[in-house]
């Protein structure tokens, strides 16, 4: 992929390359306090059952520090977006159908028999469009691509939290899965740059949107601060004529483009990292978005045996 045309998101690719690599002594890149819920249970593998708070000094480490609920049953991510593909290519339309909704049960959305997400692809089977209708989606939203989202429209094809996901395992290795938690570390991310670089105010092409936690009472994962403010992937675009299903497809196909570039500059520097290892990494950074980063020296924070840092 060459340089990127918008010179923010460019900049912005090449700043999270460099956060990319883990440099031993380095301050810390983020942390946060955290409960006892289950999801955090593969991280105190790492840090011990005490740990009280998830930390990372690079992007690299935060995907090695990756921890979500683990389910007692069904298949992982890698296995369910392996079928849904294999379905794909086949045109099994029973097979798409099977796949989306048992990628809805592990990222646990859709889980209402009338949720509209449930429903479109229960539409699509039933007319048999699924497949079609899915892979036209994936089509769309490839980075780089200049064609019309207009039909993210919450009717013909639809952009939420549920159907990223499903988007993101049928390509996956050119799109990611964009939710609440992402939007909200991209913006976080974006605004250390821009505070940086002295720029003052977001930039269209970083206007990255986040979504608020279920279940804690304040905005843990907004960015916004003095002079930085990012909204809400829920609420209403001021341009009418933007769907908040398209501009939601939008953020998609912007935020895989920056991140398939940081991806490039870090092979230039012969490092791997995949786009599904930056969603790891920004998953992560993105649940409580409120502690500043790069305010800890590195020697304060928690340390793991050596054989995990």
């Amino acid at each position: 992929m060459p340089e990127l045309p918008d010179v923010h998101q460019e900049a912005f690719a090449r700043h999270l390359a460099d956060l990319w690599p883990s440099v031993e002594a380095a301050p810390r890149l983020h942390g946060f306090p955290i409960s006892r819920h289950p999801a955090w249970k593969q991280w105190r593998l790492l840090a011990g059952q005490q740990a009280t708070s998830w930390w990372c000094i690079s992007l690299e480490q935060a995907q090695r520090h990756y921890s979500w609920t683990q389910r007692e049953s069904g298949e992982p991510f890698e296995v369910l977006a392996a079928g849904l593909r294999a379905a794909l290519d086949e045109g099994d339309e029973s097979g798409a159908r099977h796949f989306c909704l048992a990628i809805f049960t592990w990222g646990g959305v859709a889980k209402k028999p009338d949720d509209g997400s449930r429903l479109w692809v229960e539409r699509q089977f039933a007319d048999a469009t699924l497949c079609r209708q899915m892979l036209a989606a994936v089509a769309l939203l490839q980075p780089g691509s200049m064609a019309s989202l207009a039909r993210f429209d919450g009717a013909d094809l639809l952009m939420n939290a549920a159907v990223t996901k499903v988007y993101a395992a049928a390509s996956p290795a050119s799109l990611i899965i964009y939710d609440g938690r992402v939007g909200a570390a991209l913006g976080l991310l974006a605004r250390r740059l821009l505070a940086a670089q002295g720029t003052i105010g977001v930039p269209a092409s970083l206007a990255f949107r986040w979504g608020a936690a279920q279940t804690r009472p304040y905005d843990s994962r907004n960015p916004s601060q003095a002079g930085y403010a990012f909204q809400s992937l829920y609420q209403q675009s001021r341009r009418a004529e933007r769907h908040p299903d398209r501009l939601w497809a939008e953020l998609v196909r912007g935020s895989s483009t920056i991140l398939l570039r940081a991806r490039e500059l870090l092979a230039g520097r012969g490092i791997r990292a995949s786009l599904g290892d930056f969603e790891q990494a920004l998953f992560m950074l993105g649940f409580n978005v409120r502690y500043p980063l790069h305010d800890e020296p590195r020697a304060g924070a928690q340390r793991l045996p050596a054989t995990c840092a």
